[in-house]
């Protein structure tokens, strides 16, 4: 019988860390205006070819800053959403706290699009997808590296260091 009380016990442990990853991430998508963004607005910005995100390519802010400019435009073209161009900068500066690590003003297009995938409002089997083909890029598989860089930006998202810095 003790076996089964520690297992509900743990699995209650797990599912309160689940609850509170949840609220942490509904809160940062809310302070940065994300939870308006769908995955469709985040494709259009980043890919507007069609051609898939480069994997390989690094922006500058500038160039982050026009690139979520598109996204809350693309957004605001729903008529329940209303977004500030302030959305952008704090969204910008969040970014480069989270992935340029060495302070060399540019970040990897793929980590800023995966932390918008994270971000986004979409539901999470359609995030799920997207993570899965931003991780697999245009082989249609995924290497270990490829999964290894994806799980290190994920939890980026979710830091407590960063977290701090918008919410």
């Amino acid at each position: 019988m003790e076996d089964n009380t520690l297992s509900v016990e743990s699995l209650g442990e797990v599912g309160m860390r689940a609850y509170r990853v949840a609220v942490k991430l509904e809160r940062l998508q809310h302070a940065c205006h994300m939870d308006r963004v769908l995955l469709h607005h985040i494709s259009a910005a980043l890919d507007p070819g069609g051609g898939g995100v480069e994997r390989t390519c690094l922006l500058s802010e500038p160039e982050v800053t026009r690139k979520l400019n598109r996204m809350f435009c693309h957004s605001r073209a729903e008529p329940w959403s209303r977004v500030t161009s302030e959305a952008s900068e704090k969204i910008c500066g969040l970014m480069f706290g989270m992935f340029d690590r060495n302070g060399s003003g540019q970040i990897a297009s793929l980590s800023l699009h995966i932390a918008l995938i994270c971000l986004s409002a979409d539901t999470p089997p359609r995030k799920y997808q997207a993570l899965a083909c931003a991780a697999a890029g245009a082989c249609g598989s995924i290497s270990r590296s490829s999964l290894r860089s994806l799980l290190a930006d994920m939890s980026q998202v979710l830091s407590d260091s960063y977290y701090r810095y918008v919410v």
